[in-house]
């Protein structure tokens, strides 16, 4: 009996002994489980700060690393382009500075798009006059969400500095500068009279009258500038013209 008592006991003391190992073995398994799971971790957040992530939508305009090449912390991967808007830079006309304003809208026209208009804002202008052509550097922002509009193309723009209606406006050449002023030369009633007139802007061949004409005067345009104050003048009806008599 005594052998059995014994033997019994020797078995549960196996029994407490091998709980004991299976619970450190257990805890072995438990912490390599928890270390590798930290580590998947720490992979998986290098991983996700090794992706390259540019600051805007873009096209990449030139590849500066090629795949399999080493690169260090601050070193240049890609050249990026966000064609979403662009800015033509022009040179603005010192009579015409005085006009423009940050923010205003003018016409941009392209010879490599004909028949399309776009719209543009002045974005800058600058404070120093080029001495050389006595310009006035200006940038234009145009929205350009339909991606026509590339780098390097050349473009024009137009921008309105007055507008008014029912203005006079008539051919240059037909104003005649003279000691007293600018005059124009008009039919009345088959003689020439010639007019005083004050001019304002001009635009290319054209030039505006701001006193001295009004609508339905029957301006000279041709010879006017041999014409004397009421000389006999006679209306060429296939031309439209005036001419001398």
């Amino acid at each position: 009996l005594e052998v059995k008592r014994l033997s019994l006991e020797q078995a549960k003391l196996e029994y407490e002994q091998a709980k004991v190992q299976d619970q450190v073995l257990l805890d072995n398994y438990y912490n390599v489980v928890r270390i590798r799971k930290a580590n998947l971790n720490l992979a998986g957040l290098e991983l996700e700060k090794s992706k390259v992530k540019a600051p805007f939508d873009g096209i990449v305009k030139k590849k500066i690393v090629q795949m399999g090449g080493f690169i260090s912390k601050g070193s240049d991967l890609f050249e990026i382009m966000d064609i979403s808007s662009v800015l033509a830079r022009i040179n603005l006309p010192e009579k015409e500075m005085k006009y423009a304003r940050v923010g205003m809208e003018v016409k941009v026209k392209l010879d490599a798009i004909q028949g399309v208009e776009f719209v543009g804002k002045i974005k800058t202008l600058g404070l120093e006059a080029d001495l050389n052509c006595r310009c006035f550097p200006a940038e234009i922002e145009i929205n350009n969400f339909k991606k026509e509009l590339y780098p390097g193309m050349m473009a024009r723009v137009e921008m309105i500095i007055k507008e008014g209606k029912n203005q006079v406006v008539v051919p240059r050449h037909a104003v005649l500068e003279t000691q007293r002023g600018s005059v124009v030369f008009v039919e009345e009633n088959g003689v020439a009279v010639q007019k005083p007139v004050i001019v304002g802007e001009m635009i290319r061949e054209q030039v505006q009258i701001v006193k001295g004409l009004t609508f339905g005067d029957r301006l000279i345009v041709v010879g006017q500038d041999l014409l004397t104050n009421k000389e006999p003048v006679n209306v060429v009806n296939q031309n439209r013209k005036i001419v001398h008599k």
